[in-house]
């Protein structure tokens, strides 16, 4: 028997879900992107283009709900680390992007590297309890404006589970595109970005203005999976 762990009731649930919705009605969210303005208008929503304000109504918000599958398969590239989303366990990831390290031979609280990350990326993939693998370790050997992209790479080559990470800037994603089109297993969901939000009620460009493979597009090309988390 599995054991379960239930921390609200089914009535606090849905009062969460009440009141998130009158802060999306009430309150909305600022877009640092026109784009994203503009589409949300065209579905009738008020927005203001001098503030970057969107007021959501209800109505989409649920909509959108209602489109969202409701049991996923994260892939790893080795298809025993698949992970199958259904709501009925909770899955166990290592903490991301991490500016310091400690090197566990001289004690030393240093600046990540490129062999940190790979070090680290690789300790993640023999540990049964993790599911998938964030990269731990930011590498500052490695230059700043492409970092997210170096430490996609050495998680891929340390690790066949799935691989969650950020794309910080729209120009990123051709090159990260590229990097799953090569892998062996590019036609799985190897891969997924997580796109944060900022409080307050905020959506960053680099979450808002990728154009990332629609789902239909996923089966036949390179297979990169996004959705929305809650920033720490």
């Amino acid at each position: 028997m599995v054991p379960t762990v239930r921390i609200l009731s089914d009535d606090e649930v849905r009062l969460m879900h009440t009141r998130a919705l009158d802060v999306l009605r009430k309150v909305g969210i600022r877009y640092e992107s026109r784009r994203c303005l503009e589409l949300l208008e065209a579905e009738g929503q008020r927005v203001d283009y001098d503030s970057g304000i969107a007021w959501l109504e209800p109505d989409l918000v649920e909509r959108c709900i209602r489109s969202t599958p409701r049991v996923i398969t994260l892939a790893g590239r080795n298809p025993g680390h698949d992970m199958l989303l259904d709501g009925t366990r909770l899955r166990i990831t290592t903490n991301g992007q991490g500016t310091f390290t400690q090197d566990h031979r001289t004690g030393e609280r240093r600046q990540g590297c490129v062999k940190d990350l790979r070090d680290s990326t690789k300790v993640g993939h023999h540990l049964d309890v993790v599911d998938y693998v964030w990269p731990m370790v930011v590498p500052f050997d490695v230059p700043g404006e492409s970092r997210v992209l170096h430490e996609m790479y050495h998680a891929f080559a340390m690790t066949s589970k799935h691989v969650q990470h950020e794309i910080q800037l729209p120009e990123h994603v051709p090159f990260a595109l590229e990097m799953l089109e090569v892998l062996p297993a590019a036609r799985r969901s190897c891969a997924a970005a997580r796109c944060t939000r900022s409080s307050p009620a905020r959506s960053r460009p680099c979450s808002t203005s990728r154009r990332w493979p629609s789902s239909a597009s996923i089966s036949r090309g390179p297979a990169f999976r996004s959705w929305s988390g809650r920033c720490r």
